[in-house]
């Protein structure tokens, strides 16, 4: 954005562009003093107030790290060195060594572990920790508690939709949900780029429910992205939300907007009604970064 700017006749600019590195407040005030100064303007900023009192992290022991897939993603079993309630759909709070700022991971929790899927970003510092464990190794981190994003308690079926390292917490939803009708679909490059999580389906869920599944895959000839499937089925998309169905959210932002989107399209044709009655009414469950 600052390059756009430069490049307009039209622009001048006030200060050099300035960077807050890790949120930091002090950094933040400062610019706001240097704004002042140079504008003349007197703007009071009230900072938000921080809770004193945080859970203290516990430890957890790495039970197992599968390798890096074709898509460069690992997936951690992680053991809590002590009991404690927690569910899919939870976070993971991770600080990796020598760093101050904490990553939140939506996991899984299978047989009382705790499930991840990793993305590996050659230059990222908490990534590159976490593909880099090894069985038994230990790391201390902090659950938190994500109400808004557990498994529907009451609902006539749940769809569960995700690209990418968001399937995590289905990993767990899926292996716990013995009544409700549910369905997944997943975005993903290539058909391999789903093969680690497949075990964890057939292997592991089928026995106890068929789990029907879907997989969108953007880098095949047909590129097929997850809101193609959505409304290649949206006139059951639409009985479904009808009924009550869930349908539930996990990973990017440009999934989720494109995921809306066609939603809106489809609760306007088939429906007559606008996204947002369904969303109101706990229909609508989102845990997307």
């Amino acid at each position: 954005m600052d390059a756009l700017f430069h490049s307009h006749s039209s622009f001048k600019p006030v200060n050099p562009l300035v960077k807050i590195n890790d949120q930091s407040e002090i950094a933040f005030l400062n610019w706001v003093k240097t704004w002042n100064e140079d504008t003349g303007m007197r703007l009071k900023v009230t900072l938000p107030h921080r809770k004193n009192k945080t859970k203290k992290e516990q430890s957890f022991k790495v039970i197992e790290r599968i390798s890096l897939n074709v898509d460069n993603t690992a997936i951690i079993r992680l053991r809590p060195n002590k009991k404690g309630h927690f569910q899919s759909g939870d976070l993971l709070h991770i600080i990796p060594p020598g760093d101050t700022y904490a990553r939140q991971y939506s996991m899984a929790k299978v047989d009382g572990d705790i499930l991840l899927s990793i993305k590996w970003h050659p230059k990222g510092i908490c990534s590159t920790y976490l593909c880099t464990l090894k069985n038994g190794d230990t790391i201390s981190a902090r659950i938190e508690k994500n109400a808004k994003f557990h498994f529907p308690k009451q609902a006539s079926s749940v769809w569960l939709i995700a690209n990418g390292t968001g399937i995590a917490p289905y990993l767990g939803m899926l292996n716990e949900n013995h009544k409700t009708p549910v369905q997944l679909t997943w975005g993903g490059r290539i058909e391999a780029s789903f093969d680690c999580y497949r075990p964890f389906l057939e292997s592991k869920l089928l026995p106890k429910q068929v789990i029907p599944y879907q997989l969108a895959l953007s880098q095949t000839k047909d590129k097929i992205y997850v809101q193609d499937v959505l409304l290649d089925q949206q006139t059951e998309v639409a009985k479904t939300l009808k009924n009550g169905g869930v349908f539930m959210l996990c990973g990017s932002m440009a999934m989720q907007y494109a995921v809306l989107d066609t939603l809106e399209g489809i609760t306007a044709t088939h429906l007559q009604q606008p996204l947002s009655d369904f969303e109101n009414n706990g229909q609508l469950l989102m845990d997307c970064y």
